[in-house]
């Protein structure tokens, strides 16, 4: 069994659910630019009909950014917006790990714990990512951006 990951394209989900493939689809909408043209709704359709489809359940990443996403308020809409949803999902909470370059920040433990608990509160099944290599800048999103640094040449 493998996870797909993705910021939700929504015409390649339908295409997932179409392959009878032995994997779970993890969505993640974040800061990047085909958030802004992939509307959340029709995401959420599109994982819905995904679940459906496959019976498979769906994995929300949601990247905790202190000061930006990490409020109590912030996990009540999310609970709301998964029940409008129905059943079949997951969420993935991942504390944001520092890169440089962007001024966002890692939440405190304190600020992570009160999100799963609001969500678990609001009987939502919710995961948080154990943070691995952030000592020596090797965490999730750290390597990655290491990576872009190198001229593409140089590889």
């Amino acid at each position: 069994m493998i996870t797909i990951s993705t910021v939700g394209v929504p015409n390649t989900i339908k295409k997932l659910a179409s392959h009878k493939l032995q994997s779970t689809l993890a969505v993640r909408e974040s800061i990047v630019p085909s958030a802004k043209s992939d509307p959340l709704d029709a995401i959420m359709k599109d994982c819905r009909d995904y679940f459906l489809e496959t019976s498979r359940r769906v994995s929300f990443e949601y990247t905790l950014l202190a000061g930006v996403n990490d409020a109590v308020e912030h996990a009540i809409e999310l609970a709301d917006l998964l029940h409008e949803w129905g059943r079949g999902y997951h969420v993935n909470l991942i504390p944001f790990n520092p890169i440089e370059g962007p001024e966002y920040r890692r939440p405190y433990k304190k600020a992570v714990l009160a999100f799963s608990a609001a969500l678990e509160s609001r009987k939502i099944t919710v995961s948080v990512r154990q943070t691995r290599g952030l000592d020596a800048s090797a965490a999730c999103g750290q390597l990655r951006n290491e990576f872009q640094k190198t001229p593409l040449l140089a590889l």
